[in-house]
């Protein structure tokens, strides 16, 4: 199994997410359920972190980012094989542009 680590930024856009949906839509029910429908899926991803496909960048990236899906969000990783990690390195709304975000 792989250990899960979020990075800060991933950290910063599910606190971002909660909060918006808490104060902005008023409805903090929903986003307690979102934040952990998200950690959910991110937890599975220590058993099977290969199943998800690879982000196809337009540009070079540091990383062979992958992304796995969650209702309107995209949570972005990245596999370390030899520390046995998934790096989750950002939570984006799906209708963002994520060229610009990663």
């Amino acid at each position: 199994m792989y250990n899960i680590l979020y990075l800060k930024t991933a950290r910063q856009d599910m606190i971002d997410i909660a909060r918006y949906i808490q104060t902005e839509l008023d409805n903090p029910l929903a986003a307690k359920k979102l934040i952990e429908k998200i950690m959910d899926a991110i937890d599975g991803l220590s058993e099977f972190p290969f199943a998800y496909p690879v982000y196809p960048s337009t540009r070079k990236l540091k990383n062979e980012y992958r992304k796995r899906t969650v209702d309107n969000y995209i949570v972005f990783y990245y596999i370390d094989k030899d520390k046995m990690t998934v790096k989750i390195s950002r939570v984006i709304y799906a209708k963002r542009d994520i060229t610009k975000l990663l």
